[in-house]
């Protein structure tokens, strides 16, 4: 007796725990109530069996404790028909005339245990004690099971990227989960695909049909608008049905989804308050309701369907802005390339006309100096003209350098590439007075590289850098240019400085957005171009300035060789 108190003492019933107790024998449902009570559980007893299913119905429960003999309803029928409406209520019976196929019985229907009347009051605590503490570790493994299929589908419904192989899936796992063959899947919630409408009339044969009827928006639109999340409904009272019910251009198609033998169990497909779809599982009308547990992960599985079917929805809107946004940007390089051939043009036409002008004027001077035949000054001018003659033919054979790249991506000298810009660029008037420094690494590769795009990027850079001086209110100042491979990164960095007046920390945050410009007629194309044309070539481009101390970008160029794919 000692050890059954010392028992007793260490069970500690969970707060809350419901039992229900049924045994047509009063006075036994009065004692073990009581001892149940006294054990701190909420206990509704009853002498009927029907009245207790009635209250299994409405209310839900941990454990029932039955007698196994009982008029008209006896304790493994009563769980039976209770284990349908709640699948995870524990069982414990009470019998006087226990037996070896009673006992399969009652654990066939799923009791924990059963005890022989008469029985000691302590042995009945410890009995519910253990059914509890079973029906927990039942429910733990149960709902561990349960989360990680969820876990799994959950990244199987993410990672699926076709609209339609995610209704399949969804159907599918349906019909699989609840073990039925027959179901379908109404959905509208894409504003331009209507009504679509899957169906599966066997699931081990994978007999898959798909319909599309055209649907209004504001069809569409009123069938999606509910006050609250929906948590069962009766589809024939939806208007969907009738509208199904009373289409003519398929009229098979009505009795393919509702066949008029089976019941039809809708599960709503919802995302938020929103009902974009249901998804239908057919059932013969003499089967039992699939497990509700069962029916709430599916449910679960439907709300997630329904998220991912929007997520897809705006990854693919995603998509379509990024590819306009791409086709924007070469819509920019190729303005700023007209941009810059036209001010190189005007420049150029500049610079020949300051070539012809002081050519123009020696030429005027000589009739004076031969008349007055003064030899130094007639000499002087004509090694001027000489001069301005070999400086204009070496700025037109550079200009026709420069102007007879390819505009594809091929082996590329990077260094060649900028001493030839640099040479088209000293003579200009802009560079008259800036010390144009280069200090390149002859050892330095041949990339793979468009050679059209990079001397315009140099060009953007350098014509940028002399801006920069002359914004200071003076015509001298200093470029410089270093090349150098990266052998541990396998690249190929080119660094601009510049003396100019330099970029503010805002500007810096600005430098490479549409329409920024530190230039007072500036367009606001130039760096984004650049930019684009790095990005092109798969490199990054980092700018670095100070207000009054200048500007450094790094250009990092993947090496690529001439051969690579």
């Amino acid at each position: 007796m000692a050890e059954r108190k010392s028992k007793s003492a260490e069970l500690v019933p969970e707060i809350g725990t419901k039992i229900v107790v049924v045994d047509d024998d009063e006075v036994i449902l009065k004692l073990v109530s009581k001892v149940l009570c006294d054990q701190g559980y909420q206990v509704s007893p009853f002498t009927d069996a029907r009245k207790a299913l009635r209250k299994i119905q409405e209310k839900e429960y941990d454990l029932m404790v039955a007698d196994i003999k009982m008029p008209e309803i006896d304790g493994i029928e009563l769980v039976k028909r209770a284990h349908q409406v709640s699948p995870n209520l524990g069982a414990l019976f009470m019998t006087g005339f226990a037996s070896v196929e009673t006992a399969k019985e009652a654990v066939k229907e799923g009791a924990f245990d059963y005890i022989l009347k008469p029985f000691d009051l302590e042995e009945m605590k410890v009995a519910v004690a253990k059914a509890l503490d079973k029906r927990k570790e039942i429910l733990g493994k149960v709902k561990t099971g349960d989360l990680a299929w969820l876990y799994d589908l959950n990244k199987l419904l993410s990672s699926t990227m076709d609209r339609k192989g995610l209704l399949k899936l969804l159907l599918g796992l349906g019909l699989s989960h609840c073990k039925l063959t027959n179901g379908s899947i109404l959905i509208w919630d894409h504003p331009l695909a209507g009504l679509e409408i899957f169906v599966i009339q066997n699931l081990g044969r994978g007999e898959f049909k798909e319909e599309r009827l055209k649907i209004s928006k504001e069809t569409a639109d009123s069938w999606s608008k509910i006050a609250e999340p929906v948590k069962e409904i009766d589809i024939t009272r939806f208007p969907i049905y009738q509208y199904l019910e009373n289409q003519q251009t398929k009229p098979d198609l009505f009795s393919e989804i509702f066949p008029p033998k089976d019941r039809i169990i809708s599960i709503p497909i919802q995302r938020g308050e929103k009902l974009v779809g249901f998804l239908n599982l057919n059932q013969k009308k003499d089967q039992n309701p699939p497990d509700p547990t069962k029916m709430k992960l599916i449910k679960i599985v439907a709300t997630q369907t329904a998220i991912s079917l929007e997520n897809l929805r705006l990854f693919q809107k995603t998509q379509e802005s990024y590819l306009k946004l791409q086709g924007l940007q070469d819509q920019i390089v190729a303005l700023e390339k007209g941009a810059i051939e036209a001010h190189r043009s005007a420049q150029i036409g500049h610079d020949i006309n300051n070539f012809l002008m002081i050519i123009k004027g020696y030429f005027q001077l000589l009739p004076l100096h031969l008349e007055k035949n003064d030899k130094a000054k007639i000499e002087k001018c004509v090694k001027a003209v000489e001069e301005h003659l070999t400086k204009a033919e070496t700025f037109v054979k550079s200009l026709m350098d420069f102007r007879s790249m390819k505009g594809k991506k091929e082996g590329c000298d990077v260094n060649g590439l900028i001493e030839k810009v640099v040479s088209f660029l000293k003579p200009q008037k802009r560079f008259q007075y800036i010390g144009m420094t280069s200090s390149l690494d002859r050892k330095a590769p041949l990339i793979l590289a468009d050679s059209n795009q990079l001397q315009q990027l140099f060009y953007n850079l350098l014509n940028n850098g002399a801006d920069a001086i002359r914004s200071l209110g003076k015509a001298d100042g200093d470029i410089e240019i270093k090349t150098g491979f990266n052998e541990k990164e396998n690249l190929l960095e080119i660094k601009i400085s510049d003396s100019g007046k330099g970029m503010s920390e805002e500007e810096l945050k600005k430098a490479f957005q549409v329409r920024f410009t530190t230039k007072e007629h500036g367009h606001g194309l130039g760096l984004l171009a650049c930019k684009k044309i790095i990005e092109d070539h798969r490199g990054g481009i980092e700018v670095k300035s100070r207000i009054g101390e200048g500007t450094q970008f790094t250009i990092k160029l993947p090496y690529q060789s001439s051969t690579s794919p």
